[in-house]
């Protein structure tokens, strides 16, 4: 069992799992928290955050999200893990934004990102290996066993992470509640795909983003294209996108000049974790082939998927892109607005989950599958 210790009213744990899939390698420490005091009598559960690279142990104090986590962590020994490469636990390390050039120019962003990639992996050699999702499992598996089948609720990338748990050893967890849903090969977004969510928003948006791509400094298109391809599963930024395109035609350029500083700011700042873990479970060569063959016909060509086809970053094993195919008891929330992790990621994959329950929450963006008063009815129905 884990040992708890509160400190400045934060309940924490400290524990080490091996760093690879050898038993006796050097172990890597990891951090967990509870949200309440843990209680013998009651269930335990382990939530997954996404990203990748995101910390769940500093997501739960997020203001506007703690309200969601409350039911959770009224029902069960709530139990949030930084997966490694995220806030307390070990190879979390940041990229260093000073090897974000500013050369914002199609080809700078590229450069700017594996002159970053480059930089890490000579501070830390060997370590790029050690960061993935398979790696990760381990973790969630480790910490599982330490626990009594704990329930997995996972969110965004973190469902990625929970199938490759249950692949790994399902019979350690009891159900899982997957808010979004990213199988093991379904990482990287089909264009064409993108382009049916940005449909939904509006019509017209897709010719929209078409022409005002055409208005923007030709050298500044790709970034244009990159940055909207992050907002179009958001509520929030989702509702930016037809005014900045309209006021880009219109020749008003200053919120296109304020919106990229913000995204090269965000940019320039993400962990190592985020481009490791994805381009550790990257696409299958048919799901690739796929991809490329699409981008032509989307307003965002590949953008959604940048940077992974233009680094080289360690790559997991074909296996590891394999459905999962479980009898294992799971509930799946989509949302019919998130474009990220869509409910058609869910549909592929149902005939191998024949003991999954399915809800798709209306007008639910990605954010929503959090923040949504309709996703935590569905999730506690469920829980009954």
């Amino acid at each position: 069992m884990l040992k708890w210790s509160s400190t400045d009213g934060r309940i924490e744990a400290q524990f080490q799992s091996p760093l690879t899939d050898d038993p006796a390698s050097t172990p890597i420490n990891l951090k967990a928290r509870l949200l309440r005091p843990y209680d013998s009598t009651t269930q335990d559960a382990i939530f997954l955050s996404g990203g990748p690279g995101i910390s769940a142990t500093e997501l739960v104090d997020h203001p506007t999200l703690r309200p969601r986590f409350e039911p959770f962590a009224e029902r069960f020994n709530f139990c949030v893990l930084d997966q490694r490469g995220t806030g307390g636990s070990g190879l979390s390390w940041p990229l260093d934004p000073q090897h974000f050039k500013s050369d914002i120019s199609n080809a700078g962003v590229r450069e700017s990102i594996r002159s970053q990639i480059s930089q890490w992996q000579l501070d830390h050699p060997g370590v790029a290996e050690y960061v993935n999702p398979w790696n990760s499992a381990r973790d969630v598996v480790f910490l599982a066993q330490s626990l009594r089948q704990p329930t997995l609720i996972a969110v965004s990338y973190g469902t990625h992470l929970a199938m490759a748990a249950l692949k790994l050893n399902s019979a350690s967890f009891g159900p899982a509640i997957l808010l979004g849903f990213e199988g093991p090969d379904q990482t990287f977004k089909y264009p064409q795909t993108t382009e049916e969510y940005l449909e939904k928003i509006d019509p017209e948006l897709p010719e929209l983003i078409r022409r005002a791509t055409g208005a923007v400094d030709p050298e500044e298109q790709f970034l244009f294209q990159w940055m909207l391809s992050t907002w179009y599963g958001l509520s929030t930024l989702a509702a930016r996108m037809k005014p900045l395109c309209i006021a880009v035609l219109d020749g008003e350029f200053e919120p296109w000049t304020k919106a990229k500083a913000a995204f090269l700011r965000r940019t320039a700042t993400k962990p190592a974790a985020f481009y490791l873990c994805d381009a550790g479970s990257h696409a299958s060569p048919a799901r690739a082939e796929a991809i490329h063959r699409q981008e032509s016909v989307c307003c965002l060509g590949g953008t959604a998927n940048f940077p992974f086809f233009d680094i080289e970053l360690p790559r997991l094993p074909d296996w590891y892109r394999e459905p999962l195919k479980s009898e294992h008891e799971m509930l799946v929330v989509t949302g019919a607005m998130d474009g990220f992790t869509p409910t058609s990621n869910y549909l592929e994959s149902r005939e191998w989950l024949p003991n999954s329950t399915h809800v798709e929450v209306d007008g639910a963006f990605h954010d929503d599958l959090l923040l949504s008063p309709k996703t935590s009815q569905v999730v506690q129905e469920y829980l009954g």
